[in-house]
């Protein structure tokens, strides 16, 4: 059922489903998928392969403990070698074969991952996210969402390990279960009383993905 397919060479890697998984009599041809696109900071312009063939990092380790495939093989061996991403479960390893890292120093890699309608979408997201600042706002709008969603149980006690765990499980629980938003006219009337009451709102809950779940091949993101 799963596929990778290449929409430009070896840096746009498309992972689709064959066919929609909707337990139907009929068989509909699934065209969207998901990307993953990465660069090294300060070079936007060139975009890194994509080592989305498990075997040639992990080898026989099924587990995914230990890269066993680099014990024999280069990144660059890997990166010039064939993948095979057909029937199975695929990852997404950004690939630098050559770079030197001096004393004190350090490199960030940028990674983008996403939904699109069809492959030919790929390249138009690869030019969008080149842009340069464009990785520095997708940061700060990203930390600014999670700020938003979680400041309803911002907690401030003696232990801050305690504060964050409160806001993460309130973060995961809410991509779950929804975040309930209210719509219609809002004032303070609403605000104080139950939604129920009010004739004038709706509950409506946002929705990340269908459940729970991460594994199930259906999951709509």
């Amino acid at each position: 059922w799963m596929g990778v397919y290449a929409a430009d060479g070896k840096t746009m890697p498309f992972y689709r489903l064959s066919t929609e998984p909707a337990d139907t009599a009929a068989v509909v041809i699934e065209e969207a998928g998901h990307y993953c696109l990465s660069f090294m900071e300060h070079q936007e312009n060139e975009l890194l392969p994509i080592i989305y063939d498990t075997t040639k990092v992990f080898g026989g380790d099924t587990m995914l403990l230990r890269p066993m495939g680099l014990y024999g093989k280069s990144v660059k061996d890997i990166i010039d070698g064939p993948q095979y991403g057909s029937s199975k479960t695929s990852s997404a390893f950004a690939a630098v074969d050559d770079v030197t890292i001096y004393p004190g120093q350090s490199i960030t890699l940028l990674s983008f991952y996403g939904r699109a309608d069809r492959i030919t979408d790929v390249p138009v997201f690869s030019r969008r996210i080149n842009q340069l600042g464009f990785p520095q706002y997708k940061l700060a709008r990203a930390r600014e969402l999670v700020a938003q969603i979680t400041s309803g149980v911002e907690t401030v006690t003696s232990n801050e390990l305690f504060d964050k765990h409160v806001q993460q499980m309130y973060l995961d629980n809410s991509l779950r279960g929804g975040i309930p938003v209210l719509l219609g006219e809002i004032d303070d009337r609403s605000r104080s009383e139950s939604a129920d009451d009010d004739d004038r709102i709706k509950v409506y809950h946002l929705f990340s993905r269908v459940h729970g779940d991460l594994e199930r091949d259906y999951n709509n993101f």
